[in-house]
């Protein structure tokens, strides 16, 4: 079952839109209702036209929620771009773009909301200046639509093309190692602890044992549920909810990772290639105070860069250190967020997830770091880095 992810400045109407395609309400919080602002996840399902059923999650777009918003952005087969014809291209717009951009997510429609309240001149500059803004990033090139939740105006346009976008999508991709980043969890009466995620890499059956990282800890699955259908069983690509027995829901939390038993270790310190963002109004710097976003996990990171220090709009080869352990694999991708200022600064790609120490010092060269960049996949950067090196030595040999 594919996934639509939602992105765009707060009050630009995606909860609208949403609960107009859907007939739910994402925003689930009594708080989001009072406030007509969504603060966290929600999530939504459909049937489109042509009979494919796809999942929805709604995120919020305030720039105080922005981290519900990255833990909504991984794991979404397309991705509804909103922007309101009454406010035009706002800040959030154009972080989320960044977000879109560095998380390389290119399956998008561009959606223009509100259009029955702005008179048709208005709506085609805003057009233009969105085709502007697209040019060079991973969202270039998107279908654009107008529509307006209130009237109906577009919705079935919407649909249409959401079927011809997906009918283009890849399958999702099946590994021998299960990974699911959990977003909620909750506690049902008389069942107990029901935690929700999309599933990637393999796929997961009830009464399996599973475990929950970087807490070690060990579970059942009593019952699988997507988008309230109890299934027996259920593939990668999917939203899933599921009620564990054996553990309580205090002990679960947003960022921690339920997988197969064994399959994953979890790791404090990585590689990777870093892109810092071309719209910086200063330098980046090592001694920053940064969040590292990945999954739907939020981390204090501490960065090392491996050579020169980079500018705004260029690349870096860097050490990273976390305040505590998580699952991480080759290539994962994530996002790099100053706290201090309050901004997105850049991201990047995981290169190496288990790198050797020796003194607190990593052996992976940045000609190694190098290799893994260009190597679509882990066995193949091994024969990259024997190519420029000559040798690998035993410590440098990656471990998953």
């Amino acid at each position: 079952m594919p996934v639509i992810g939602t992105a765009g400045h707060v009050d630009h109407g995606k909860s609208t839109l949403v609960k107009a395609l859907t007939g739910i309400d994402p925003d689930r919080l009594e708080e989001e209702k009072r406030r007509g602002l969504t603060i966290d996840l929600g999530f939504a399902w459909l049937t489109t036209p042509a009979g494919r059923q796809v999942g929805i999650v709604d995120v919020p777009g305030h720039e105080r929620f922005i981290k519900n918003m990255l833990a909504g952005a991984g794991g979404i087969d397309l991705n509804l771009f909103v922007v309101a014809a009454n406010e035009g291209w706002k800040p959030q717009s154009q972080e989320h773009l960044d977000i879109m951009d560095l998380l390389g997510i290119s399956s998008a429609i561009v959606v223009i909301t509100k259009t029955d309240i702005v008179d048709q001149s208005a709506v085609a500059v805003l057009r233009e200046e969105i085709e502007e803004r697209l040019q060079g990033t991973t969202l270039e090139g998107s279908t654009i639509l107008e529509v307006s939740a209130l009237t109906g105006l577009g919705l079935e346009e919407l649909l249409a093309e959401v079927d011809a976008v997906l009918l283009r999508a890849p399958e999702p991709s099946w590994s021998s190692r299960t990974r699911l980043w959990i977003d909620r969890v909750f506690s049902i009466r008389g069942s107990g602890t029901v935690v929700t995620g999309t599933l990637g890499g393999g796929p997961l059956h009830t009464d399996q044992e599973v475990e929950i990282l970087p807490g070690g800890y060990r579970a059942r699955i009593r019952a699988i549920q997507s988008h309230r259908r109890e299934l027996l069983f259920l593939g990668p690509g999917n939203r899933a909810a599921l009620n564990l027995v054996g553990i309580e829901q205090e002990a679960l939390g947003r960022g921690d990772t339920l997988t197969n038993p064994g399959d994953w270790r979890v790791t404090d310190r990585l590689i990777a290639s870093l892109q810092f963002l071309p719209n910086l109004d200063h330098e980046p710097e090592a001694r920053g105070a940064y969040k590292l976003h990945v999954g739907s996990v939020e981390i204090d990171a501490s960065i090392r860069f491996l050579e020169a220090t980079p500018g705004p709009g260029e690349s870096a080869l860097a050490a990273i250190r976390l305040a505590r352990a998580t699952v991480l694999d080759f290539k994962d991708r994530f996002i790099l967020r100053d706290s201090g200022r309050r901004q997105t600064v850049g991201g990047g790609q995981v290169l190496e997830a288990h790198p050797a120490t020796s003194k607190d010092r990593e052996l992976v060269t940045p000609a190694g770091a190098r290799a893994r960049l260009s190597a679509p996949d882990r066995h193949a950067y091994l024969q990259i880095l024997l190519e420029e090196q000559g040798y690998l030595a035993v410590q440098e040999i990656p471990v998953r």
